[in-house]
């Protein structure tokens, strides 16, 4: 390739063309959509008593089932891990869970172990 007589531009331009595209076509896509954790109410259906460390748990939250594995530290909930929502036996991926709604799982949990 020459690039004295000006023949570097046209390759510049049809890979910034390229790039335009792809950045265009990326930006479009929709963003996956988080499912967030917000029922009127948890109920506790399953839980070991008497459990060491993570002790798993099973919720009803309305139609939801949630299962999660939790550690207890003097009468309170000190870690929740490993949550898996599902609705009708199938997991919801991407879920959110916001900071209150742990709490409000740890008072559930806690009022059935006391």
């Amino acid at each position: 390739m020459n690039l004295s007589n000006g023949n570097f531009k046209k390759p510049i331009a049809i890979a910034s063309l390229f790039a335009a595209i792809a950045i265009t076509a990326f930006a479009a896509q929709p963003a996956k959509e988080q499912f967030s954790l917000n029922p009127s109410h948890y109920e506790l259906v399953t839980a070991l008593p008497n459990c060491a460390d993570f002790c798993p748990a099973t919720l009803k939250a309305d139609d939801l089932t949630v299962d999660l594995d939790y550690i207890m530290k003097d009468g309170d909930i000190e870690q929740i891990d490993n949550v898996i929502v599902s609705k009708s036996g199938l997991a919801i991926d991407d879920i959110y869970i916001d900071r209150s709604e742990y709490e409000r799982i740890s008072s559930a949990i806690v009022e059935v172990s006391e």
